[in-house]
């Protein structure tokens, strides 16, 4: 029900969707930092591809659900690209906050917000 658009308005799950990514992201730089205090450091090449990722796999576990016979009826009117630009923008807010060590990865979320598909 968290994602289903016949039980939810589309606002209703990108903004579920959106809070979702938000943990994601913070999690994600709470795991970072804790490596990198214990002396290993991920590459931004890591965290990037990461985010792309995690893009993926949102979209394609949003959409597989439907195809599951245990939820008939089931649709999530969310589409790739609202996908991308949500997980893009939770990444840019949490990780703006924190630019330390970011400012490669940064540059890649601002370049996907600059693509013009993306809001």
């Amino acid at each position: 029900m968290f994602l289903d658009t016949r039980f939810n308005s589309v606002l209703t799950v990108k903004a579920n969707l959106s809070s979702a990514f938000v943990e994601t992201a913070t999690k994600m730089w709470t795991y970072r930092r804790c490596l990198l205090n214990s002396g290993k450091k991920i590459s931004a090449k890591m965290v990037i591809c990461t985010i792309e990722n995690l893009i993926n796999l949102a979209f394609t576990l949003m959409k597989s659900k439907a195809r599951n016979p245990r939820n008939v009826g089931y649709k999530c009117g969310i589409t790739r690209v609202e996908v991308e630009s949500l997980v893009v923008t939770a990444f840019r807010d949490v990780l703006r906050k924190k630019q330390s060590g970011y400012q490669e990865v940064l540059r890649w979320l601002d370049e996907k917000m600059k693509q013009g598909r993306l809001s």
